[in-house]
């Protein structure tokens, strides 16, 4: 029996309402009906469209229904997605129980909209192509469910009948099970594993052992469905339990810190995810093993946080080191082998070794083809790192099929709204750049640009990368006016988030010097190009392509004040160190695109098996 909550109370009172119905106003008919149908079934419903009768205060009101109801109704519709009254409404809900252990936020779809966001991790109930009474049940059944928190049915399930053969692709069952107590076997789906650990919550307690291995799979889960955030607040909890429980030394308890990390890195914290991944390594070698699978996937994790950080000094020795380890033990076609590989890519990408990252993405994008084939994502993570380097060589018509056929599988995979397809989006935009096809790169690099903003927020590492693609596109496209207001934001952001020597925040300078040059702005160029060339002296080389990138701009810079003279010696030095011989090219001022490799990835899904198993 269930207590609807509603009888005996106050017409119009504050209190003992069940549901506070969010909507929009192109949506009040269904925010009607579904209003109607809940109070029919015996439930007290605070609605805009019933409640607020003249002489309201709408916002006393608004704000006691955001506070005062045990649960809000999103009716979750595209133009709800962009109000800002409803995202206001269904955000307050989801704060108050950001776990979602006490359901008070329930999505309604009323269209086959998207859910961003903090939004995708939520269970909705789903109202489109129902007739109305087959809609009226759907809604009353999922809403009595979320409030016993379990779909147990009425009747008895039929007794399972035993098959006598099982079908030729089904892998027989493993002999030689311990003796642990029988439990549903392991899921990866994400809504089984929310069940379940809710289950065991109730039953078994919130620190059982079995129940914090659940938690740790589910965290696995989110981090796999690139809902980071989510997969964070998850695993922090899980972590700060295993150590009061287990200890911080138990194997248990580093896995789960190797899941944050994987979490951390996903929504673009890599310092933080380098410092825990830091102290959990250490941990894990002492009691572990440097060998042992949980301390190569924290190295992994590790790498790929230092990568990051734009830290491909400190990445390279530590990537090689683990995929060194990974193939004298797992030998050279295992996942996490293929995985380390591509960390290792990344560093050498990084540090412009495109020459050495070539051949090593090449064999192990084969062996991935091979072992896990042609659509798996980290098959297509590889296809992406082939890509940089490809790029990074300048062999952009190899790039360009490789790069268009590696987002279409994605698209196809994991969805338009993966955050995945989104960087291998950018991959293509940096090859367009690289072919000088900026105006159809432009329409993709401002889409990326402006969903990445809106999803990751304006000072993620992959919405800065966006930005200075963007910058690239409008600098190639001469629209230098669009162009300086995007790259003087963006250069400020990336000096603040990634430090002044990042590599990326130095290529975006250089789009700005090439954006100020545009303009016929030398002034305000010079400082910002000799500043660049510092830079990249002392931390490159004077050799390195990119400083020499930097030379040719202060001397173009210098030449359009009219300094010949301190033009001069500089212009001839950089004519020395300019390579020579056979296929060589000089260095010019490129459009300067940027492709975002998503490292993350290759370490997050290096996290092992399940803990407690």
């Amino acid at each position: 029996m269930i207590d609807r909550g509603g009888r005996g109370a106050v017409e119009g009172s504050s209190e003992g309402w069940d549901f506070f119905v969010s909507y929009t106003a192109v949506d009040q008919t269904w925010a009607e009906w579904i209003s109607w149908q809940l109070e029919a079934a015996g439930y007290r419903v605070l609605v805009q469209a019933w409640d607020f009768v003249a002489g309201t205060n709408w916002q006393i009101r608004m704000q006691q229904g955001m506070e005062g109801a045990r649960r809000t109704v999103a009716v979750l519709s595209t133009a709800y997605l962009s109000s800002v009254y409803g995202q206001n409404e269904w955000q307050a809900a989801h704060a108050a129980d950001p776990h979602g252990f006490a359901r008070k936020l329930l999505p309604v779809r009323v269209e086959d909209c998207r859910r961003p966001g903090l939004l995708r991790g939520i269970v909705s109930i789903d109202l489109f192509d129902l007739d109305p009474d087959q809609a009226s049940q759907h809604l009353l059944k999922h809403v009595d469910r979320a409030l016993t928190g379990r779909a147990k049915p009425a009747v008895p399930p039929d007794f399972p009948v035993r098959r006598i053969n099982a079908p030729a692709n089904e892998p027989a069952y493993p002999a030689n099970q311990s003796d642990r107590p029988a439990l549903p076997a392991i899921p990866n789906d994400r809504e089984t594993l929310e069940e379940l650990l809710n289950h065991q919550r109730r039953t078994l307690g919130a620190d059982h052992v079995d129940t914090l291995a659940t938690a740790n799979d589910l965290a696995k889960a989110l981090v796999e469905l690139g809902d980071w955030q989510v997969a964070r607040s998850l695993a922090e909890d899980t972590l700060v339990r295993r150590r009061r429980v287990l200890g911080a030394e138990h194997a248990d308890t580093l896995h789960t810190a190797g899941r944050l990390v994987a979490a951390l890195i996903g929504i673009g914290n890599c310092q933080a995810a380098r410092s825990l991944a830091e102290d959990t390594l250490t941990r894990q070698r002492s009691v572990l093993d440097a060998d042992h699978p949980h301390a190569l996937a924290t190295a992994t994790n590790l790498a790929a946080a230092l990568n990051g950080l734009g830290d491909y000094q400190a990445a390279r020795p530590l990537a090689e080191d683990t995929f060194d380890r990974q193939r004298r033990v797992q030998g050279p076609d295992h996942p996490h082998t293929l995985i380390a590989a591509n960390n290792l890519v990344a560093a050498l990408n990084g540090l412009g070794d495109y020459q050495a990252a070539r051949p090593l993405i090449e064999d192990t994008f084969d062996r991935q083809r091979r072992v896990q084939g042609p659509d798996h994502p980290h098959t297509l993570i590889a296809a992406n790192n082939l890509v940089a380097a490809l790029n990074g060589l300048g062999d952009y018509q190899a790039a360009r099929p490789l790069a268009k056929d590696t987002l279409d599988r994605q698209r196809r995979v994991q969805g338009p709204d993966h955050p995945h397809t989104l960087v291998f989006a950018t991959s293509v935009v940096a090859v367009l750049i690289g072919l000088g096809d900026h105006a159809v790169a432009r329409p993709l690099a401002e889409y990326i640009f402006d969903r990445q903003r809106r999803a990751l927020g304006a000072d993620h590492l992959n919405t800065l990368l966006s930005a200075n693609n963007v910058v690239a596109v409008l600098n190639g496209l001469g629209d230098y006016q669009a162009a300086r207001p995007v790259a003087e934001e963006t250069l400020e952001r990336q000096r603040r988030v990634l430090g002044a020597d990042h590599r990326r925040t130095l290529r975006l300078a250089t789009n700005l010097v090439l954006t100020l040059l545009g303009q016929g702005d030398c002034l305000a160029a010079r400082p910002v190009a000799e500043d660049t060339l510092e830079r990249r002296r002392r931390l490159l080389g004077a050799d390195h392509p990119d400083t020499l990138v930097s030379a040719n701009n202060v001397v173009a810079v210098l030449n359009g004040l009219g300094d010949y003279q301190a033009a001069r010696p500089v212009a001839e030095e950089t004519l020395e160190r300019q390579p020579r011989g056979p296929g060589a090219r000089p260095h010019r001022r490129p459009p300067h695109g940027d492709q975002s490799r998503p490292h993350a990835p290759r370490a997050r899904r290096l996290s092992g098996g399940a803990a407690g198993s």
